[in-house]
């Protein structure tokens, strides 16, 4: 055989091969961050609008329930600074942060869920904050 044709055998059975051991791989594996600490399957979503909707009730950073080490936080200022801010929340996190986020008013309409979530407002700016599940 020439070596053109064992290159092309060698390609093809490796992409054969690869393919066959990567079916159904792709299930999420989940992320470890440099802490060590793995990530839930939960993000937080931070969006600066103009403002919030007519009867949603917007809660100041500043707010008590909001604790000053809180993921809330940074998504909050990081959406501001660029807008939309994604964060994971690691599973160390996850039981504290539904707590706080069960203490603060949630906005919610039927009508448009787009607009569900919390707005808290923070130098002068109102983010909408959102909870997705990723699985």
């Amino acid at each position: 055989m020439s070596p053109k044709t064992n290159r092309r055998t060698f390609i093809g059975t490796t992409a054969a091969i690869s393919t066959s051991l990567l079916t159904g791989c792709n299930a999420r594996v989940p992320h470890i961050g440099f802490s060590g600490d793995v990530e839930s399957n939960i993000e937080l979503i931070g969006r600066r609008v103009p403002e919030a909707p007519e009867r949603a009730k917007v809660i100041p950073l500043s707010d008590s329930r909001i604790p000053d080490e809180s993921l809330i936080r940074e998504t909050v200022k990081s959406a501001i600074e660029e807008s939309p801010a994604h964060a994971g929340v690691r599973k160390s996190e996850k039981k504290a942060l539904q707590s706080t986020l069960d203490s603060l008013p949630k906005h919610t309409n039927s009508n448009e869920p787009a607009e569900n979530g919390w707005y808290i407002e923070h130098q002068s700016s109102v983010v909408h904050v959102s909870k997705y599940i990723l699985d």
